[in-house]
């Protein structure tokens, strides 16, 4: 058999279908390149066909990639500053999304695809937001850098389904986006019409569905209007959810002037003081921020079964804010935490 050529007929000892583990498994190759046919229980390989020495396991999706990122993997993991934490890392992920074109992610991409397969992933859903120009301006065509994604994609032989992003905003009590978020700006017509024309360029293994970045990045109104625009879209619709569930599940929308987001370029814990505000913060976060005092546990602990916690600086003045501590403090809000990272309520 050729080095590069494909065999239409596999034979496993071991495959995981879908009813879990069974033996001796025949597969065929469809033209299309999906499994046309499988079956179990055929004791011997037939003739022709290409017989595997291990089990057979399905290919893994990698539900969400931001393939620029590749770029700076491993150059983020140093201290420039007194502090060090997210905030930091994104100040310098933004300065390498300020920076690549098109050419340049099709070959960041591609290196990433080609890491992914070998690593047992055949499938990537790109959560791209990274589509303008370098100044915010559109390019020529506008999904300039959706096509170098699906370049990149047809290079390495992998599946992808971009999911062009609706991002206008910020954060909760911001009216647009910071400058070094230009390049991310959509708004809900925007991202439609971007996965439409994605869907219907009908290349080979790359399909196109919706995301909208976070509740904090898009607002109510936007979201609904991506909706509207959607509804005779069929396909997947994709979000930052999770930072966001407390916020959900207390029915509360963080807003100013009672929530305000801590500015990344200045020190956390110094804000919270000079507001003399309550910080919501996971208990990990806080002693790398510098948060103190924290009595010393070790593993096992039950204290460890509360991840997030409502710390007080000084005082809380606004009824929402009032009414929030008073939700995450009680029973509702520590299920509420505990549902989340799958801890004990305390």
């Amino acid at each position: 058999m050729a080095a590069d050529a494909r065999p239409d007929l596999l034979w496993a000892p071991l495959a995981w279908l879908p009813e879990g583990w069974r033996e001796n498994v025949l597969l065929r190759v469809g033209a299309d390149g999906r499994w046309a046919e499988v079956t179990a229980d055929v004791v011997l390989a037939p003739a022709g066909a290409h017989a595997l020495a291990g089990p057979l396991l399905p290919g893994v999706v990698d539900a969400h990639s931001h393939a620029f990122q590749r770029a700076f993997a491993g150059a983020a993991e140093r201290r420039d500053a007194a502090s060090d934490d997210f905030w930091s890392w994104r100040e310098r992920m933004y300065a390498v999304a300020l920076r690549i074109g098109p050419e340049q992610l099709r070959a960041i991409a591609a290196q990433l695809y080609i890491e992914l397969l070998r690593g047992g992933y055949t499938h990537v859903c790109e959560f791209h937001y990274l589509r303008r120009e370098r100044d915010g301006s559109d390019y020529a065509d506008p999904l300039a850098m959706s096509w170098a994604l699906a370049d990149a994609a047809a290079e390495a032989g992998i599946g992808l389904t971009i999911l062009p992003v609706l991002y206008e905003r910020a954060g909760f009590a911001d009216a647009g986006l910071r400058d070094e978020q230009r390049r991310f700006r959509a708004s809900a017509a925007e991202t439609v019409e971007a996965a439409q024309r994605i869907r219907a360029a009908g290349r080979p293994l790359v399909d196109a569905g919706l995301a909208i970045h976070s509740l904090r990045a898009a607002s109510a109104e936007s979201i609904a209007a991506l909706r509207a625009h959607a509804e005779s879209f069929a396909g997947p619709i994709h979000i930052h959810v999770a930072e966001q569930a407390l916020w959900r599940a207390a029915r509360i929308e963080p807003v100013a002037p009672w929530y305000v987001a801590a500015d990344p370029k200045q020190p956390f814990i110094a804000q919270v003081r000079a507001r003399g505000a309550y910080a919501l913060v996971e208990r990990g976060a806080w002693a790398a921020l510098g948060g103190a005092p924290l009595a010393v546990v070790v593993e096992g602990d039950p204290q460890l079964a509360e991840s997030v916690h409502a710390m007080r600086s000084f005082r809380v003045s606004h009824p929402a804010g009032k009414i929030f501590l008073a939700w995450i403090a009680g029973g509702r809000g520590r299920a509420a935490v505990a549902a989340q990272h799958g801890a004990r309520p305390r």
